[in-house]
């Protein structure tokens, strides 16, 4: 797999797309992505939205360390999950959670959302599962999204949004690696574009994990 993917050719179709981008953003997309590939030979790749409640109200908790409240309740839910298996004498794989995030607005009300990236050991997780349920990944994430941000788990409706082909597996030296490497990146590409960010606010407008 070559080492830097937006070659001249893939910036003129991204912009074509979404306009302007951060370059370095996609280039930050693409250093995540590798170092998950690195450990996990198979890996899946989740795309979320995660937003505010209409009526925040004055518990609700909107500061700039939302999402790192998010990750370190995703991964610690993550953990004992695996604990849980292995008590119940079943296979848990480990399963490091990286991710990448971009802060934006609603143009119509202004309202703050993120748009993330998690990447997963396909090992551990094949799938969210069903988005309905309890006790599957996809009740981790919004459990996590809940708690870090001071609302109830069952007032998460519309806080969480899986959007439609939201999953994608990639698997090191399958024959569609680098197809489906191709596919995510430039799903992710719309991260990095420029006409939807604010500036000055003294938050920032990406972040990834760091490891």
């Amino acid at each position: 797999m070559s080492i830097n993917y937006l070659s001249q050719e893939k910036l003129e179709y991204i912009t074509s797309t979404y306009g302007v981008v951060h370059a370095n953003y996609i280039h930050r997309v693409e250093e995540t992505i590798r170092k998950a590939m690195n450990e996990y030979p198979r890996l899946l790749v989740i795309r979320i939205d995660l937003r505010f409640p209409s009526d925040p109200g004055i518990n609700i908790k909107m500061d700039s360390g939302a999402i790192t409240r998010t990750m370190k309740s995703l991964d610690e839910k993550i953990l004992a999950d695996g604990k849980r298996k292995k008590k119940k004498g079943v296979r848990a794989y480990p399963c490091k959670i990286r991710y990448v995030w971009v802060r934006e607005f609603d143009k119509e009300e202004n309202k703050k959302h993120y748009h993330v990236l998690l990447l997963l050991n396909k090992d551990a997780y094949y799938h969210p599962g069903d988005l309905r349920k309890k006790g599957n990944l996809s009740s981790m994430i919004k459990s996590a999204w809940c708690s870090a941000i001071g609302t109830e788990y069952e007032q998460s409706e519309g806080l969480v949004e899986f959007p439609k082909n939201s999953c994608y597996w990639v698997v090191r030296n399958h024959e569609k690696e680098l197809e489906t490497f191709d596919a995510v990146m430039f799903r992710t590409s719309y991260f990095a574009k420029m006409a939807t960010k604010v500036y000055g606010d003294g938050e920032r407008n990406f972040g990834c994990s760091q490891r």
